[in-house]
């Protein structure tokens, strides 16, 4: 009895958050994006070439020639969610390998049996460690794989499964145009109690148009997601301006909610040191996130 109904009072928790993202239940942790300069371009960054914080997005991204970067990431996401990210890039026998591990929790969940006092609080947790690989394919294409082990825990109730990113960017012969494409959370997880579990894949379709102008330099990122669980899709744009390679200005728009529309935030990079911000506001009062992201390059 009482695990029962901790169990649907954490669902109407999670389902709460994943109406938020417009899409549907089922790892729902895996929708929140963990990189703050991805949450401010609307999470249009499929065609985002060589940037090591785009990766979750598509693995082609990770790609960089002789470049060992190490990204530490925080964000704190609406309804209690915060999640830490921690990942490296390393090129290796002339591809670049990447390592990451996020963590997930909800916290301040309530124990109920009845109407009245709680009988305390937990926490929900979740986890994901994978292996990323990129490399060129070509002399203007870069393709990407990643492989994810994912864990989950809610009450006493844990669940296991895997995960498979594809990605590929193509640096088209127009000046400043990429192209890409990137298939994200395709796998299975066990099943939560009688519950058969279900990953958010989806496809990922963008492109990216950049240019400098005196000392700006600017880029455009226009992208369309299908949620391929529910058969639902959406448009998303992200418009970048940096001045002088080290301050960033950012905005976004992400399609996929009616709880969510723009998005906007900074980038600051100092030497080889690299700090971003990213700021969601959310509808119907469901709060603010706000994300950070610290890269170092070795």
């Amino acid at each position: 009895m009482k695990k029962s109904a901790v169990t649907l009072l954490l669902a109407g928790s999670i389902v709460a958050s994943a109406l938020a993202q417009g899409t549907a239940v089922g790892s729902v942790y895996l929708k929140f994006p963990v990189s703050a300069r991805a949450a401010a371009l609307g999470e249009s960054v499929v065609a985002d070439r060589g940037h090591f914080s785009s990766f979750l997005v598509n693995p082609a991204s990770l790609n960089a020639e002789s470049q060992t970067d190490i990204l530490l990431g925080h964000s704190a996401w609406i309804q209690d969610v915060s999640t830490e990210l921690v990942g490296v890039r390393f090129p290796l026998f002339g591809t670049t390998v990447g390592l990451s591990v996020s963590s997930s929790r909800v916290t301040g969940i309530e124990i109920r049996t009845q109407p009245g006092e709680s009988l305390g609080s937990f926490a929900a947790q979740f986890a994901s460690m994978g292996v990323s690989l990129a490399t060129s394919v070509g002399p203007d294409v870069v393709a990407g794989v990643s492989g994810k082990y994912l864990y989950e825990k809610i009450y006493i109730d844990e669940t296991t499964g895997y995960a498979v990113d594809l990605g590929m960017t193509y640096l088209t012969k127009i000046p400043g145009v990429v192209v890409a494409a990137s298939l994200t959370n395709v796998g299975s997880v066990s099943a939560f109690r009688n519950m058969p579990g279900d990953l958010p894949s989806r496809l990922h379709l963008g492109a990216q148009y950049s240019r400098s102008i005196d000392d700006f330099d600017l880029a455009f990122y226009p992208a369309y997601v299908s949620n391929l669980a529910d058969i639902t899709s959406y448009m998303s744009v992200g418009l970048e301006a940096t001045y002088q390679k080290y301050l960033s200005l950012r905005f976004g728009y992400h399609g996929g909610s009616e709880a969510r529309g723009l998005s906007t935030g900074l980038g600051v990079v100092y030497r080889t040191i690299a700090l971003d911000y990213g700021y969601v506001p959310f509808k119907f009062g469901l709060g603010d996130a706000h994300l950070a992201t610290l890269s170092i390059s070795l």
